[in-house]
């Protein structure tokens, strides 16, 4: 893929790259460890116990050796985030302090930006709006006294850009006509909803009204913390619904999205632990407590998108919801999502008539401390839960919750927890423990769930997982070259018509295309044109990020370049060979005597070569 044509000069692109730290950027999405001079975590595009991830600072790149997708800092985002190749660039431009000037092929400046910077526009024009109401004196009065009432401090109110949407019905449409939105524009942000178009009114605009109106509003953003959606709360009893969120979008996602997550995840990663709750103010009290691992989703239920943004950050979950039922169905719900994943899961049961606002508002922090010390694995809840009532229950009652209870443990691959929860079980149904184990097995040949067949099959991303077969001599002359090692000299003799594996010919002629004045490859501006090429891009990053292990790189080259040349040379005889059988049958005498002489000379050049 070449940029010619993008509005994007080369030397812009590889100014980026030189202030960008590729590592800084994917540590927003992955818990990155420093193994020798790489970082490794667990790859985001495909799920995984250990990680593959491989992510090299001084070549700037990253390679998943599990899934095979690789590239540098822009793939990254492209391929993490959704963003086409000039959403990325611009993002990293602004990231780096790099003066990014995009020329369209005319010549002229493009003023118009993506339709994703438009959408995020729109709405950090929606917070400010929201945000001046809520601190106007008269306008978010009620406002700021209903979330004084809810405990919230002035400075928890900031950190987290709350606002309030007025009662009436244009507010925030009138703004961002104001600001120059498009109509279009703005119906697709979600903000604004389109009324139905009159018949009798055509040709004229289309006509629509705030979603949000008379609520506290929280935003919703992005691991970037950019804005992309809100969520509204009601302050009074007859506000149906209690909770209104911004629709789908292609920028938006419920069950992509933790509430939160954008502020915390990072004081979340470095504890290694992060507390799940069930709403917008469970979340603010926490945060305001000092508990600042901590994060929401969106009025949903978790997801499977959900657990493995999680996992990728930290290793142990806290479930802390409601003490009713409904709290308690939620925190067994998540049992299937986050069996066998890598996460500690545990629950932090909460009295009746409490959630985590009211509890940390009332009791404070070391009560807290102890709820979560003292908190059980997901799995003992789940069967505790299952458990409860079946003490004084008949021996048929107690037999019936047993498949049940065995079921639930079926979904563990640990069988120290399996047998010490069956123990459990044993004591407090009054049932042998051997009976248990017997008819555990009776159980285990039903169908698979989907939630168990995406986990021992995982979905990657098409791509090569493995080197393309045939020649090692020519893998390692391309690796030579992707690392860097070899002298002016050594590239002079490198031909790519010599190579007979297209991958690794198609990178040997690219990377001649980039010679420097001086006869050297100029393998940064290579790389920015390689990884963004399909084929050769994986295995570029791959070999880029393989180890070197021959002890003298100039003896290596020279004997993997002769055998590639006795090759070439035994091929170029086999054909020419064929062609001399050819010109005989035919008696063109000039031919014969021409490929006779080449076929000659082909053959010195190979004894040669067998002789060094």
């Amino acid at each position: 893929m070449s940029f010619v044509g993008k509005g994007i000069p080369p030397e812009t692109l590889q100014q980026i790259r030189d202030r960008i730290d590729i590592v800084d950027v994917i540590s927003r999405h992955v818990t990155l460890s420093k193994t020798g001079q790489n970082f490794k975590g667990l790859c985001p595009f495909h799920s995984e116990k250990s990680p593959s991830f491989s992510v090299s600072p001084s070549r700037q790149m990253f390679h998943c050796f599990g899934c095979a997708v690789g590239g540098d800092a822009i793939t990254f985002l492209m391929k993490q985030e959704g963003l086409d190749f000039m959403e990325a660039v611009q993002e990293l431009a602004q990231l780096s302090g790099v003066t990014l000037t995009i020329v369209d092929r005319g010549g002229h400046r493009d003023h118009s930006g993506s339709a994703r910077e438009r959408y995020q526009y729109i709405h950090t024009i929606a917070a400010e709006w929201f945000q001046q109401n809520l601190s106007d004196g008269k306008i978010g009065q009620s406002t700021r006294d209903y979330l004084e009432h809810r405990g919230m401090s002035l400075d928890i109110v900031k950190q987290f850009g709350l606002g309030y949407a007025t009662p009436g019905w244009n507010g925030l449409l009138n703004v961002l006509e104001k600001a120059g939105v498009k109509r279009e524009e703005i119906f697709q942000s979600g903000l604004i909803i389109k009324k139905e178009e009159s018949p009798l009114r055509s040709g004229q605009k289309s006509q629509g009204y705030d979603r949000f109106r008379d609520r506290v509003m929280f935003p919703i953003a992005n691991n970037r913390g950019q804005v992309i959606a809100f969520g509204g709360r009601g302050m009074t009893d007859d506000q149906t619904p209690k909770y209104l969120n911004s629709p789908e979008t292609p920028w938006f996602s419920k069950g992509r999205t933790l509430f939160g997550f954008d502020k915390t995840r990072a004081v979340a990663s470095r504890l290694d632990r992060l507390i799940l709750v069930e709403g917008y103010f469970d979340v603010l009290a926490l945060y305001q407590a000092g508990i600042e691992y901590v994060a929401a989703p969106l009025g949903t239920a978790l997801t499977q998108d959900h657990v493995d943004a999680i996992r990728r950050i930290v290793k142990t979950v806290f479930l802390f919801f409601d003490g009713d039922a409904a709290g308690v169905a939620a925190a067994l719900r998540t049992l299937d999502l986050f069996v066998n994943t890598g996460i500690s899961v545990k629950v932090m049961p909460l009295p009746s008539g409490d959630d985590p606002d009211t509890f940390i508002r009332s009791q404070g922090v070391e009560p807290f401390a102890q709820l979560e010390g003292s908190a059980p694995t997901l799995l003992h809840f789940a069967i505790q839960a299952s458990l409860k009532g079946q003490k004084g229950a008949s021996i048929e009652e107690r037999v019936r919750s047993v498949d049940d209870i065995l079921r639930i443990l079926q979904k563990t691959n640990n069988p120290i927890e399996k047998m010490e929860q069956i123990q459990v079980v044993s004591e407090q149904l009054g049932i042998q423990q051997q009976v248990l184990i017997d008819r555990y097995p009776t159980l285990r040949d039903k169908p698979k769930r989907s939630f168990e067949k995406r986990l021992e099959s995982p979905p990657v991303q098409p791509g090569p997982k493995t080197l393309p077969k045939g020649s090692p001599e020519e893998r390692d002359l391309v690796l030579l070259v992707l690392h860097g090692v070899l002298s002016e000299k050594h590239i002079e003799l490198l031909q790519s018509e010599m190579f007979s594996v297209p991958p690794y010919r198609q990178i040997i002629e690219l990377a001649l295309q980039h010679r420097r004045a001086d006869g050297g490859i100029d393998v940064e501006a290579f790389s920015i044109e390689a990884l963004n090429n399909e084929v050769i891009g994986p295995i570029v990053t791959r070999l880029t990020l393989a180890e070197l292990h021959c002890d003298d790189n100039t003896s290596h080259f020279e004997q993997c370049l002769a055998t590639l040349e006795r090759k070439h040379l035994q091929t170029s005889l086999i054909q020419l060979i064929a062609e001399l059988r050819l010109a005989e049958q035919e008696h063109r005498a000039e031919d014969i005597e021409r490929l006779i002489k080449e076929i000659e000379g082909l053959r010195g050049k190979k004894a040669t070569l067998t002789m060094m």
